[in-house]
């Protein structure tokens, strides 16, 4: 939903959106596991949710998702699993332990996109290395 400062909200979609099935293609399957059923994403680098991950998610001040729930411990874990309303529900914000599935990536990424604009909206876009962190830290299990 674009709010009216041209952010994206991204929680639950209600009964009524009017969302159909096309995206959920984009998530179809069971999350990809090794022989132990471990995710099978490796860090790059053991990160910390508050001296690496929340000031990256801090830097995109003005966006509604970032501007409260990333920030916030208690809010960020309403996200982990939580349907992306964008998406029709049918991918999930953050998937710890997975983040070729969590749409948050998808959206600093401006790639794959269910619908609206890469984050954070305009620009500045995150570095590389900032997504990668993002990206571990998902990776990780998304602790905070």
């Amino acid at each position: 939903m674009r709010q009216p400062d041209g952010g994206i909200l991204l929680d639950v979609p209600s009964a009524d959106s009017g969302c159909g099935g096309a995206d959920a293609e984009a998530n179809a399957g069971a999350p990809s596991t090794d022989a132990r059923g471990a995710p099978d994403c490796v860090p790059s680098a053991i990160r910390d949710y508050q001296t690496e991950v929340r000031p990256v998610l801090g830097a995109c001040h003005g966006e509604v998702c970032h501007g409260g729930a990333f920030l916030v411990s208690s809010q960020l874990a309403t996200l982990l699993n939580a349907p992306a309303k964008e998406c029709c529900g049918h991918r999930q914000l953050i998937v710890p332990g997975h983040p070729e599935q969590s749409y948050v990536l998808a959206k600093v990424r401006g790639q794959n996109l269910c619908d609206g604009a890469r984050m954070p909206l305009g620009g500045p876009y995150l570095a590389d290395s900032d997504i990668q962190v993002l990206s571990d830290w998902i990776c990780e299990g998304a602790p905070f």
